[in-house]
């Protein structure tokens, strides 16, 4: 991983996972808190958490892509994210989701 940019974390009992990721622009959201500010990591890195998975897509037919909701971000910023990445950093997320869809 590259040591500037951001990352994304998604926590269970069993497992701790980070990828990069640049979150949606900056908005002012007058019906939501402000967000928190992103964990550090351990070369200062930032982090944000994965709250869940709301949704899939197959993009061109190919790729799947999963529609995640950012933990204290509003829905507004939720981000559509690819498969292959989301496999690597956070699979049993990605596993639980498919499983609850199956």
């Amino acid at each position: 991983m590259h040591a500037r940019g951001r990352r994304a974390t998604q926590e269970s009992r069993d497992q701790r996972s980070s990828r990069e990721h640049t979150p949606p622009h900056d908005r002012e959201e007058s019906v939501f808190p402000p967000p928190p500010p992103p964990l550090k990591d351990s070369r200062g890195g930032q982090r944000y958490l994965i709250e869940r998975l709301l949704n899939h897509r197959d993009v061109n037919g190919r790729r799947t892509s999963y529609l995640v909701r950012w933990r204290g971000y509003p829905p507004s910023w939720d981000t559509w994210e690819p498969r292959s990445q989301l496999m690597i950093d956070v699979l049993g997320l990605v596993e639980q989701y498919d499983a609850a869809r199956s």
